[in-house]
């Protein structure tokens, strides 16, 4: 049942499951309004039990990590962050709030539109452009994250948004962000071997359990090229369980002989996985092998 609530005095939500905007493994977000200036929000919403009470939640986390990153562009503008005590007497229950700009759909959403539609088996989903266009972006998005000492470590479909009154795409979701790996001691309490994120898009780094580095983010982000553009990876089939086959069809895919798998990325992942684990990538380097993908481009090809 729809439910209309104001929360603390300025944020009106309609908590409705046919009004989801979107939603991960443990927060929903809601459309919103800003009472005070009548501008549209989304409003992000996580449950949390205590321990550790709402300090604990990845909210709480995603704001720090906003805050951080300032108004950089890559990333959209967030409002406030609260919690409110529910549902137990004792204390022990918290709906946490993660107030933020309203966008549009991601690229999730986008591809799945695009394959419902009537198409051509040789068409393609997303055209070159389009997909140079979103990495180029992407890639700065990442840059900036980077910069300020961060690892994204959840570079996918779903978290890549379309902000379209800026015509451009956005970096979200940075709930399992984390500091960047400066030492391979794995006592470090500030990093972490846990996998996050969908098995599809994560790297091969990842999948075998070690802490993510800023090379992991990149080759996550050249999986969605690849799969924006063909509609699919070659382990797309693989059930979310199956780490071992993940681990075996990425390491298969050598860039000596990646055939067609990764075309026309081929040469976007050979300049990433040429990196070393703890080096610092070359972002325009990077952006420049994805925009000469377009320059040629036969301009018969083009009209």
């Amino acid at each position: 049942m729809a439910k209309l609530k104001i929360l603390n005095a300025r944020w009106e939500v309609y908590c409705c499951p046919m009004k989801e905007l979107g939603r991960g493994s443990s927060t929903i977000i809601y459309p919103g309004l800003d009472l005070s200036t009548g501008k549209h929000v989304a409003i992000k919403q996580q449950m949390q039990y205590w321990p550790p009470g709402p300090e604990g939640s990845t909210l709480c986390h995603e704001y720090r990590v906003y805050q951080q990153l300032g108004k950089t562009g890559g990333s959209p503008e967030v409002y406030g962050h609260f919690h409110e005590n529910c549902g137990r007497s004792d204390g022990r229950q918290y709906r946490c709030h993660l107030i933020m700009e309203r966008l549009g759909p991601s690229l999730h959403k986008a591809m799945s539109h695009k394959k419902s539609k009537p198409r051509l088996a040789s068409s393609l989903f997303f055209s070159l452009e389009e997909v140079v266009s979103i990495g180029t972006q992407v890639v700065s998005a990442l840059q900036l994250l980077h910069d300020n000492g961060l690892v994204h470590r959840d570079v996918q479909p779903g978290n890549i948004v379309y902000d379209l009154a800026e015509k451009r795409v956005l970096l979200i979701d940075y709930g399992a962000a984390r500091k960047c790996r400066e030492t391979r001691n794995p006592k470090d309490s500030d990093l972490t071997s846990d996998m996050v994120g969908s098995p599809v898009f994560t790297s091969l780094n990842s999948h075998s359990g070690n802490a993510s580095t800023l090379r992991d983010d990149l080759e996550s982000l050249g999986y969605v090229l690849v799969y924006l553009y063909h509609g699919k990876l070659p382990w797309h089939h693989l059930g979310p369980d199956a780490i071992d086959q993940f681990i075996a069809s990425k390491s298969s895919i050598t860039m000596e002989d990646s055939g067609d798998k990764l075309e026309p990325f081929d040469e976007y992942f050979q300049s990433v996985n040429q990196l070393v684990p703890d080096g610092r990538p070359d972002y325009a380097g990077l952006q420049k092998i994805l925009e000469a993908l377009v320059q040629s481009i036969p301009i018969s090809e083009l009209i």
